[in-house]
């Protein structure tokens, strides 16, 4: 049985969550984005990111090798527009990973990790197999749609939410 761990994400894994944030994205992204855009982001690119983000993540590792990561803000941005909410900012796993369990694993992390009583992610058009898994770990589309403007067009994001009651302190 393989050993399960997720643990906060600390400065010193910066450049392997780097070059783990490009891979999933590389895999995930290639041919639902256009790849003029994709191509703008390295490695390096996603270190640097990790090194100044102020969210808070979570780091899976699956027998030492790190699996996935996940992103929260508790409360939710600014820009969300559901009421009482936290936010799952980024939520990714490396394909090879994918389909044993793991990812539940990781969301069941954020959910408890997310204070609020509606927790919300945003999900690119076109990407069902997340969708899906969303759906299944209880997210409920919205009928929002976030537009990102880039240089190379507009990506669509899909709101979806988990409603749940209110924790006890």
């Amino acid at each position: 049985m393989p050993e399960i761990r997720i643990i906060p994400f600390t400065p010193e894994y910066a450049g392997e969550l780097g070059q783990l944030h490009w891979q999933v994205w590389e895999e995930t992204y290639r041919g639902l984005i256009p790849d003029a855009y994709l191509d703008t982001f390295t490695p390096e690119k996603w270190t640097e990111k990790a090194r100044r983000d102020t969210l808070s993540s979570f780091l899976l590792f699956e027998d030492g090798e790190l699996a996935g990561f996940a992103s929260c803000s508790d409360p939710a941005r600014e820009s969300v527009p559901v009421p009482e909410a936290s936010e799952i900012v980024a939520f990714y796993l490396l394909r090879k990973f994918q389909g044993q369990g793991l990812a539940g694993a990781l969301m069941r992390h954020c959910l408890d990790f997310c204070t609020c009583p509606n927790v919300v992610l945003y999900v690119l058009e076109g990407n069902e197999k997340a969708a899906g898994f969303y759906r299944h770990m209880g997210f409920e589309p919205t009928g929002r749609i976030q537009l990102d403007h880039t240089p190379y067009g507009t990506l669509r994001d899909l709101e979806m939410v988990c409603r749940r009651k209110r924790k006890e302190n």
